[in-house]
């Protein structure tokens, strides 16, 4: 059980059932005319907390809810009268003693980390089995650069996409071929991996499905690492560029070609449209974040030959925009199954 504590302006530290009943008289009311039902789980009990508590507790006057465990109302209040006085006398520590309090911290660990079992863990001989088994050409592309495709594989078939003539990026999206509704996650996937991917790494989908749509089997790019500046290839950090932000930054201006734009020309004879081009993997983008946490991009390292294979673990549709740059080249897609 817990409460569900409304904080309001007031004179006198109270529970005001009136307020209640006009803010939540939806609920169903139990036997006290002041707290109501939510669910069966949650009860809603609203506090007028006075000026001079909100000025004291800093916590106070930016929020308007508050979740706490289950209490006694007469016991929080007590509690924050008793506090009010602690809070006014107390003084608060300078920037450089909070950040000495911050100096002895254990180094982070990882917020999802695999283990036995877990489906972060990969079997890496399985796959690079895989990867290295014989294989039946299904269907190959070339992709001009402002231009973009979309394209079928089935699950247990191997993507690859490479630069056969230079420098080149690709703004990459995935679908369950069946449901489109189950799409790449980029930022959960980015969570649960790194912000930039490379051999073993998974392509999530979204919820409620959260299952790998592909893994990562070969990155002819493992060996870039990070540069001198930070930056790693196979981007999460940043999305594709698209014509809104342009028109944003630019004062309106008009281009039609963009990676947004591309996708979404390229799904809609999948009966698509642009509600469903989502966040993507920018492949052979090399990003980082610099020292004050800005987003930046390096020159692509992609060299003619360069590529990535991806093993389809569903039925996927895929689509691909070519980087718009007039430094780019061409990016190339072949699907095989596996002989």
């Amino acid at each position: 059980m817990a409460h569900v504590v409304a904080v309001l302006d007031g004179k006198d530290l109270a529970r005001d059932s009136m307020t209640c009943q006009m803010k939540y008289r939806t609920r169903r009311a139990e036997t006290r005319r002041d707290r109501w039902m939510m669910g069966g789980r949650w009860h809603v009990d609203v506090l007028v907390i006075p000026a001079s508590v909100k000025q004291a507790v800093p916590s106070l006057a930016r929020a308007q809810a508050y979740l706490l465990p289950a209490c006694s109302l007469s016991y929080l209040a007590s509690a924050l009268k008793s506090n009010i006085g602690m809070a006014q006398s107390a003084q608060p520590e300078s920037v450089d003693e909070r950040l000495k309090g911050r100096l002895n911290m254990p180094k982070p660990v990882p917020a999802f980390l695999p283990t036995v079992g877990s489906p972060l863990t990969v079997d890496k001989q399985a796959y690079d089995e895989i990867q290295q088994a014989p294989r039946v050409l299904v269907d190959e592309f070339t992709l001009p650069i402002r231009s973009g495709k979309a394209w079928e594989a089935p699950a247990g078939s191997i993507i690859r996409i490479s630069t056969p003539d230079g420098p080149q990026v690709g703004d990459l999206n995935l679908w369950n071929r069946h449901n489109p509704r189950e799409r790449f996650w980029a930022s959960r996937t980015r969570q649960l991996h790194a912000s930039h991917l490379g051999t073993y790494d998974r392509l999530w989908s979204s919820l409620p499905y959260m299952r790998p749509l592909a893994t990562i089997v070969h990155d002819s790019l493992a060996w870039y690492g990070a540069d001198q500046h930070g930056a790693r290839v196979h981007d999460l950090l940043g999305t594709r560029c698209d014509p809104y932000i342009k028109a944003v930054l630019t004062s309106g201006a008009q281009y039609d070609f963009h990676c947004h734009s591309n996708l979404v020309r390229a799904v809609a004879e999948f009966g698509l449209a642009e509600r469903d081009v989502h966040d993507v993997i920018n492949l052979f983008q090399a990003t980082g974040l610099d020292d004050e946490g800005r987003y930046f991009m390096n020159p692509c390292p992609a060299q003619r030959g360069d590529n990535i294979e991806l093993l389809a673990e569903q039925d996927l549709l895929l689509a691909l925009s070519a980087y718009f740059s007039p430094r780019a080249s061409v990016a190339r897609v072949v699907n095989v199954s596996l002989g």
